[in-house]
C-alpha cells in the first residue's frame, strides 16, 4: 500500500476507470471514494454526478436533520428551514436571552 498526499483538482471518468487529477500527476483506478465534504461537489462534476451540497433549494431536505456538534435540529417547512435548539428555563417574566438564538442564526447559512 502506498500513501501519497497531493491536491486533487478533478475526478473524471476514463476508459480505464476513474482518473484522479492532482497537482503532481494523474492516477487511474477501478474505483475511488470521494470524501471531501463540501469540496466533493466540485470534484464530482467530472463524473457528471450532481451532489446536493450547499444548495439554496430547501426542497432537497426531505426530513429533519440533527446536528449533534452544533446542538440544533433543521426541519424543512414549505419554502424555508426551521432551526430549533433553544430551550430556556428562566421563568415567564424573565427577560429573553438571545445568545442561543444568535448561534442558530449564525449556523443557518451553513445549511
Amino acid at each position: 500500500m502506498t500513501f501519497q498526499q497531493s491536491a486533487v483538482t478533478q475526478v473524471a471518468q476514463s476508459d480505464f476507470g476513474v482518473t484522479i487529477k492532482s497537482d503532481q500527476e494523474n492516477l487511474t483506478f477501478d474505483h475511488c471514494v470521494v470524501a471531501c465534504g463540501a469540496w466533493s461537489k466540485e470534484l464530482l462534476k467530472g463524473l457528471n454526478y450532481h451532489l446536493p451540497i450547499n444548495e439554496q433549494d430547501t426542497t432537497l431536505l426531505s426530513r429533519p436533520v440533527a446536528s449533534a456538534e452544533r446542538r440544533f435540529i433543521i426541519t424543512p417547512m414549505e419554502k424555508t428551514l426551521r432551526l430549533a435548539g433553544k430551550v430556556e428555563y428562566s421563568g415567564l417574566n424573565a427577560p429573553a436571552n438571545y445568545k442561543r438564538a444568535e448561534m442558530l442564526k449564525d449556523n443557518a447559512p451553513l445549511f
